[in-house]
């Protein structure tokens, strides 16, 4: 059987000017971010879009995202052995 994967989640973004003001107020943002998200949560820099401020965390895949990426990867397997002996069928010459 198949393990769960550490998976990386966007759990929120911020636009740059949110973290504008004095030192003190940004700090109160970053350390209510803390509370939310834990210590371990990365806040990353984006300039697309709009520019600003994405939180992620790293987790395990819950029991459910487990059950839909092996499901999903169960498909991609079979569609590909079915293109596979189909493409074998119709590829020679009768």
């Amino acid at each position: 059987m198949e393990n769960k994967q550490t998976i990386t989640v966007k759990v929120e973004s911020l636009s740059f000017w949110e973290l504008l003001g004095t030192l003190d107020s940004s700090l109160e943002k970053i350390q209510n971010l803390i509370k939310l998200h834990g210590g371990s949560a990365s806040m990353n820099y984006h300039s697309t879009d709009d520019y600003g401020y994405t939180i992620t965390v790293t987790r395990q895949e819950t029991d459910k995202e487990f059950t839909e990426r092996l499901d999903y990867e169960t498909e991609e397997l079979r569609d590909r052995k079915e293109f596979a002996r189909l493409s074998k069928k119709f590829s020679q010459p009768r």
